[in-house]
Parts: structure tokens; C-alpha cells; sequence
């Protein structure tokens, strides 16, 4: 049975990204994967479990102002749409990075997640 633990992931300017990390016990690679927008984290929880169970170390994550990343005054925040591309996604990848040196990195992408790639990979 493949275990999930909750995570924080610091982002550009001090955004905490509430973030869920499945690993099994010896990866093959790690996969980020990048949420449509406005979409949970937990939407993708079945498929980052299916890739932990055929050996990748997946993460799944709220962008800044969504579901657990939401701070409690969404009218205090200057967040920008490219906010998603240009310093959340960058910051996965270098929390994988930092925690997984050894293993090749991935990104899968839906809808925004796909399309913002290009700004950070």
C-alpha cells in the first residue's frame, strides 16, 4: 500500500503551496503533476497513487489562492494567473529536485498545467 503524507512547498514571495507527496520505496522517477486551474489537488490523488504504486514518487499541489493554498483573505493577495507558470510549478520541481537529486523528473500537466510548462522547464 502506497502512503501519502501532506506537505508544505514554499513558492516565490513566501507562498505556502499545500501539496501531497506519494512515494514508494525505490522510485524511478519523480513525477510533477500540474493541476488545471481552480482544480484541487485531490482531483489527481487516484492518479498520483497509481503512478506510486508502478514506481514513481508523485506530487500533487493547490496553486497559490486555490484550495489549500488559499490564504483567508483572497482580496489581500496580488496574485496573477502567470503566478502558476512562473513561480508555483518552478517551485514543485525544485522541491522534487532538492529531495529526489538522483531520479529523473517528469511533469504531467492538465489544462494550465500543461500549457504554462513552457515557462519553467
Amino acid at each position: 500500500m502506497i502512503k501519502h503524507k501532506d506537505i508544505t512547498i514554499i513558492s516565490e514571495g513566501g507562498v505556502a503551496l499545500a501539496a501531497r507527496l506519494f512515494a514508494p520505496e525505490n522510485p524511478k522517477a519523480a513525477v510533477q503533476i500540474n493541476g488545471g486551474t481552480a482544480v484541487k489537488k485531490e482531483y489527481y490523488a487516484a492518479f498520483a497513487r497509481f503512478l506510486a504504486e508502478n514506481g514513481f514518487v508523485s506530487v500533487i499541489f493547490d496553486y497559490r489562492g486555490c484550495g489549500g493554498s488559499k490564504p483567508a483573505d483572497l482580496a489581500e493577495c496580488d496574485y496573477s494567473f502567470l503566478d502558476y507558470g512562473v513561480k508555483d510549478m518552478p517551485a514543485v520541481l525544485d522541491y522534487l529536485e532538492a529531495h529526489y537529486p538522483d531520479l529523473p523528473k517528469l511533469v504531467v500537466g492538465h489544462s494550465v498545467g500543461g500549457q504554462q510548462i513552457g515557462f519553467y522547464v
